[in-house]
């Protein structure tokens, strides 16, 4: 299966909140895909840059890069 990266799309999403939940278990991984949802909806968090690695239609990885800087 040839794996692509790509910027992550809205659509996204409810493979990314899963895939954290696979990763981090019942109880912590639904912990953490609430504050990843919390802070794609925050306008203030947005990320710079937010990649997926995919495998076909499956989302395997997310990386999300944000801009850390004092302005």
């Amino acid at each position: 299966m040839p794996i692509q990266l790509r910027p992550s799309l809205s659509h996204d999403i409810p493979a990314i909140l899963q895939l954290a939940i696979e990763a981090f278990g019942p109880r912590q991984g639904h912990e953490i895909a609430r504050l990843i949802d919390d802070l794609l909806k925050d306008p203030t968090a947005l990320p710079l840059l937010s990649l997926v690695a995919t495998g076909g239609a499956t989302v395997l990885i997310v990386k999300r890069f944000q801009d850390c800087s004092s302005k």
